[in-house]
């Protein structure tokens, strides 16, 4: 990483000695509005930077200044309560995101209802705690989710922007993780018109339009596939995902609105003269070496799926994850119509080429030539 610039470093240093608690005061003042000028005029002429060559303040109204305010409500500054880094370090880290090529972006996904029980009781770490790709499972307290998702830095945002941690402790927890190309100022600013553009112009059904983006779609599939309840043990659902909430390791991110912890289920417990919520975790799942490794398994398998679809080598309909998934969240008709949806995707209709091995692997999966020939003729 190069130096940072001098101007860069000059005018953080006259930020921070700035006598002012109100970050208004300090957006709107001439120091704020020099920062925002020396940015343009250093990491325009920098190749590959977060500002694009051509970019002026015109080009990108409100968008390098709204990035620059989010740095600094992620990072914190002297006009923030709590602990402060040094404006050296501030200039550092602003030069480093302003250059920086790839971000990590982190969804949390609760799982509502779930619980996992390790045959090893005695072993906290291991009772709470499962990996399969770039996936984990997690029992979360509030300290620990307080921790993950920066919540220190959210109320600077606003007050629709304060993840409630201490409602949302005790619960467990699906975290994916990914890596993103590091998007620049200016198509941010595109992608915000597409947005806008897409929500006045929606019209049709969507009817293939996923529930969740694909990297919590592919993790969902293979739990599911993972940790399935008995046949007489309704409903069906091993667990519950009532929203999901995004985030990332780039200061110059926008924070994303609070979840509903309302939506978590809770139940009651009774002790003599009181009674309290606590986390429902009703849905009882046994963890130990042999279900570790089936999701694990279940992952690779997908995942090789997806590849081979990549590679025209098509053996399996990504529909079919899609609309598995779907019935996790719908209920009544909506989920009878996404769970016909996934096994028609899954057999694939008769003209289709690969319908052939497809009967194959089901005759191998089920050992019934008569239920095959019944399935074959439908």
């Amino acid at each position: 990483m190069s130096e940072t610039p001098e101007v860069i470093s000059s005018v953080i240093s006259q930020l921070w000695r700035i006598s002012c608690t109100d970050e208004t005061a300090v957006f709107s003042s001439p120091t704020f509005t020099e920062l925002e000028n020396s940015c343009l005029s250093v990491y325009r002429r920098i190749p590959g930077s977060r500002l694009d060559q051509n970019s002026t303040a015109d080009s990108i109204p409100n968008e390098l200044q709204t990035v620059l305010r989010n740095f600094f409500r992620w990072k914190g500054a002297p006009w923030y309560d709590g602990n402060v880094c040094t404006a050296n370090e501030a200039a550092q880290m602003l030069h480093q995101t302003f250059l920086s090529k790839q971000i990590i972006r982190y969804y949390l996904v609760p799982l509502d209802r779930f619980d996992l029980q390790s045959n090893w009781p005695s072993s906290h770490d291991d009772r709470t705690y499962v990996s399969f790709g770039p996936n984990k499972i997690l029992f979360l307290n509030s300290i620990e989710l307080d921790r993950l998702v920066n919540a220190q830095a959210l109320p600077r945002f606003g007050p629709n922007y304060i993840f409630p941690t201490r409602e949302l402790g005790e619960f467990y927890w699906l975290l994916v993780t990914g890596n993103e190309g590091a998007t620049t100022i200016s198509f941010r600013n595109w992608l915000r018109i597409q947005h806008n553009l897409s929500v006045l112009t929606r019209r049709a059904v969507p009817i293939f339009r996923p529930n969740f983006p694909t990297p919590i779609e592919d993790a969902l599939f293979a739990m599911l596939l993972t940790f399935v309840k008995s046949l007489d043990n309704l409903p069906w659902k091993p667990f519950y995902v009532p929203w999901f909430y995004s985030f990332t390791d780039d200061l110059f991110a926008d924070a994303m609105h609070a979840p509903d912890p309302s939506a978590m289920t809770r139940t009651t417990i009774v002790s003599p003269g009181k009674q309290f919520k606590v986390p429902d975790r009703s849905i009882k799942f046994r963890i130990n070496g042999r279900e570790r490794e089936a999701l694990r398994l279940q992952w690779r398998q997908l995942k090789a799926c997806q590849h081979q679809v990549s590679s025209s080598k098509k053996n399996f309909n990504m529909l079919t994850k899609r609309f598995f998934v779907k019935g996790l969240v719908e209920n009544g008709i909506d989920q009878l119509i996404s769970n016909v949806c996934c096994i028609e995707a899954t057999l694939q209709l008769h003209t289709e080429k690969n319908r052939k091995n497809l009967m194959k692997r089901y005759l191998n999966l089920t050992n019934d030539a008569e239920a095959h020939e019944w399935l074959d003729n439908t």
